[in-house]
């Protein structure tokens, strides 16, 4: 009987053993580049008949919003939008927009355009990253998109193979804010190119014209995911809102930027996701599977369905339409930690100390330290 025992025990070491070294082989970055310095200390801005780039900045205790020229050795160089345009306001003394959502509003592309172009510098500022603030007013209702990557949804071994969304009702935070991994089993990252729409969008409204674009690290809790979620439901409806909407679980860029034409500005858009400088996600924006307007058709298709989050039971819209300066996370690409076979493994997810860094061309940064 001792005989059997053992032998039992034995073999169940060998499976225990066996299954985490296989977690550890699923969990092996896809890529060997790392990351040097230089690539976030300074980083192209898209030339304006491109696209208008923004930056605000706490100066003084007050937000300023810069219309961005160079992203240089840790500083910023922008036109002060508010100094700049004072000379055409009735009251030049009033008290400054500080949205640039407002701003490009209010005065539209070409009066931006116009207004780099005639700059001479005589309202040019520079300012350390380090100043700089989120670039919008933003709220906590924001709508996430699953499965817009092939191969992320090959490797975290969904059952649906459709795009999907959900909500996450989370505060964005600033870009080189921390996340308190240790009360997070699992916890891990997404790199995400984030939407914005620049006013309110009804279902039945022509899609806009413009969009505006910040880079995302939208963070989850996968042990909490994986707990919540109820395949023979709707994707998205368990488990996503509560992993995903967890306090600081959405740090965004510190540039906000408005293409003239955002279906070939997805076309330049190259994200990448480092963690500790080991690359981890490495994808073009281009290959989304639902683009822009096929996002919104989704979410209007999707507004009244129920999403489960904890006790809660959450919608993705407020008085059926998706409100300006909402983030619509566009899906991540392959690279993430998770797997199934590594969900049982807390030391292959981020822990305390790891550093995550995501670029991307004409988007600026994200610097996330775990605690």
């Amino acid at each position: 009987m001792m005989k059997r025992l053992s032998y039992l025990m034995v073999f169940i070491a060998i499976i225990l053993i066996s299954a985490i070294s296989y977690s550890f082989h699923v969990s092996t970055p896809l890529y060997e580049d790392t990351l040097s310095p230089s690539q976030i200390s300074t980083m192209a801005i898209a030339p304006a008949e491109e696209a208008l780039t923004f930056a605000r900045a706490n100066l003084n205790g007050e937000a300023t919003v810069l219309l961005v020229k160079k992203y240089e050795n840790n500083q910023l160089t922008g036109i002060n939008v508010h100094q700049a345009i004072a000379s055409t306001l009735s009251n030049p003394n009033s008290h400054p927009n500080t949205d640039p959502i407002e701003i490009f509003n209010q005065l539209g592309y070409a009066a931006l355009q116009q207004l780099l172009a005639n700059n001479n510098d005589g309202h040019s500022i520079t300012v350390a990253l380090s100043e700089l603030i989120v670039p919008i007013n933003t709220q906590l209702d924001n709508i996430g998109v699953g499965g817009n990557y092939v191969e992320h949804v090959e490797e975290s071994g969904l059952t649906q193979k459709s795009v999907f969304v959900f909500p996450k009702k989370v505060q964005p935070t600033l870009f080189n804010s921390s996340i308190n991994g240790q009360i997070h089993g699992r916890l891990d990252y997404e790199v995400e190119l984030g939407l914005v729409p620049l006013n309110d969008i009804s279902m039945n409204d022509v899609p806009p014209k413009y969009f505006g674009f910040i880079l995302c690290n939208d963070f989850t809790d996968r042990l909490t995911l994986v707990k919540d979620i109820n395949q023979s439901l709707p994707m998205g409806t368990t488990g996503f809102a509560l992993a995903k909407s967890q306090p600081n679980f959405l740090p965004v860029g510190n540039l906000f930027v408005i293409p003239k034409n955002h279906k070939t500005f997805l076309e330049k858009v190259e994200m990448k996701l480092y963690v500790n400088e080991r690359l981890r996600q490495h994808e073009t924006a281009a290959n989304m599977r639902a683009k822009p307007k096929d996002i919104l058709e989704l979410i209007f298709n999707n507004k009244d369905l129920s999403f489960n989050s904890g006790d809660q039971s959450l919608n993705l819209l407020t008085n059926n339409k998706i409100s300006k300066g909402t983030i619509i996370l566009s899906g991540t690409p392959a690279g993430v930690i998770f797997r199934i076979a590594n969900v049982l493994n807390p030391m292959v997810y981020l822990q305390e100390g790891d550093k995550v860094t995501i670029q991307a061309n004409y988007l600026g940064a994200v610097v996330n330290e775990i605690l």
